[in-house]
């Protein structure tokens, strides 16, 4: 939420009012199974073709691990899914490990650098290339894409909150956005809300504090989403675009044909989180 990220890296779903007619054009992904590491996994977006969604909870036991490309044994039954990441901090970059130490406070270091070791292991499976050796860009805004691996490499896109982090990856041929966020209370909805569409902002007015918080988190998670798909981050004002605060996201004009802002259900461990994901085709692509 504002204040909290400004770049465009890095959280029963209401049937969003739009679908794209026609899927985006999608590489087969390679033979690697899918990293589960005691992952829940969402349920499949319907209507989006070779986009998976992932919830990881770090405070939950990492009770499997089948399919990665780690090395390593899994954690011993009982350690949690954080403490399991930690211990494979070697497939980070140098980057990563001192973007992680700058970090303020030591417990949003760990789960940092845990939640961008779940991607890369993630990236790997989807790939079949080794965790530590995959290599990022980053856009003019700071979204980051794989470097290499084809003219289409997946794409991706991360979130966290708490001990929660929202991954999605996609085959190439889109642009991702995802966004998760912890509940909050009605002194800081209306402090997000004085950052949203002045639609939004009206419809807010009207709520009630019961209502005020569930909504906000709602337009925020859709906006956050949306800008972080199309690489601009909060350097977009989030107030220009209009993505609603009631049950159904709108979706934009600039969103296309084939373009699509949905809400995600979050599984009754997270129940208290809202997450949206927004999926474009990618610049060139002609779906």
């Amino acid at each position: 939420m504002p204040g909290q990220r400004t770049s465009a890296e890095g959280e029963t779903s209401p049937e969003p009012t739009t679908r794209p007619s026609t899927r985006p054009r999608a590489l087969a992904p390679p033979e690697a199974p899918t990293a589960r590491v005691g992952i829940d996994r969402i349920d499949r977006i319907d209507g989006i073709d070779g986009v998976d969604v992932f919830l990881a909870d770090l405070d939950a036991a990492a009770v499997t691990v089948t399919g990665t490309p780690c090395e390593r044994a899994p954690a011993p039954l009982g350690h949690s899914l954080q403490e399991w990441a930690l211990a494979r901090t070697d497939v980070l970059s140098a980057e990563e490990r001192h973007r992680a130490a700058r970090l303020r406070l030591p417990a949003l270091a760990a789960r940092w650098s845990a939640a961008h070791v779940l991607l890369r292991i993630l990236l790997s499976a989807r790939t079949g290339v080794r965790p530590q050796d995959l290599r990022f860009a980053t856009g003019e805004h700071g979204k980051p894409r794989i470097d290499g691996c084809g003219p289409h490499p997946p794409s991706f896109s991360l979130s966290h909150t708490g001990p929660h982090v929202l991954l999605a990856v996609a085959t190439g041929g889109v642009e991702l956005g995802v966004d998760i966020e912890s509940a909050i209370g009605v002194a800081a909805a209306r402090d997000v809300a004085a950052a949203l569409h002045p639609r939004e902002r009206a419809e807010l007015d009207a709520l009630g504090d019961a209502a005020l918080p569930t909504a906000t988190a709602r337009a925020w998670t859709r906006t956050e989403a949306a800008l972080k798909a199309l690489g601009t981050g909060l350097s977009r004002d989030p107030s220009i675009d209009y993505l609603g605060t009631g049950p159904q996201p709108a979706q934009p004009s600039w969103l296309g044909a084939h373009g699509l802002v949905s809400d995600l259900p979050a599984p009754p461990s997270a129940a208290r989180v809202r997450a949206a994901i927004c999926v474009l085709p990618a610049p060139g692509e002609n779906p």
